[in-house]
């Protein structure tokens, strides 16, 4: 995958945590509508795979990211 589409996928994946762990009058009308099952299966796969990579405490660093690819910036 490439950076950009990791960036969309850190994306998606802090709306949807920023969403769950929010209560908001949206949410509680549509209490039996998540947004999680609208979402493509391959977006599921990959924030499922994000979050597994980050219990292990195999992700990398933000600041060590940027310091890697801070010269195609």
């Amino acid at each position: 995958m490439e950076v950009g589409g990791l960036n969309f996928l850190f994306a998606i994946i802090k709306v949807y945590l920023t969403m769950k762990s929010k209560p908001s009058p949206l949410n509680a009308k549509n209490k039996e509508k998540d947004f999680w099952n609208d979402l493509p299966e391959h977006v599921k796969a990959g924030i499922e795979l994000v979050q597994k990579q980050a219990a292990d405490g195999k992700l990398t660093p933000h600041d060590e990211v940027m310091k890697k690819y801070a010269k195609y910036l």
